[in-house]
């Protein structure tokens, strides 16, 4: 799910990197970014939730992998947009 946020961010602009675009310039994307999260972490934390989904939490130590994963598989698009950019 942190892929499909990075991804959604990322997809804001084709040819645009989100550094020139800023990423505080769509509050609605940022607010679906913000619930998707919250649910994220609501659904990994909570036993009533885990049992439901049956789904198991991750240790705290590797939620950084994660999200540090997810970025890198994400955002080498926007580094694309960048160097095409200064090309």
């Amino acid at each position: 799910m942190f892929g499909h946020i990075f991804l959604a961010l990322n997809f804001r602009s084709e040819n645009e990197p989100l550094i020139k675009e800023g990423l505080l310039s769509n509050k609605v994307m940022l607010l679906w970014a913000l619930l998707v999260f919250v649910t994220l972490i609501l659904g990994t934390t909570l036993p009533l939730i885990q049992s439901a989904l049956q789904i198991t939490g991750l240790p705290l130590g590797d939620w950084p992998l994660v999200i540090v994963v997810s970025f890198v598989a994400t955002f080498w698009m926007e580094l694309a947009k960048i160097l095409h950019k200064s090309a």
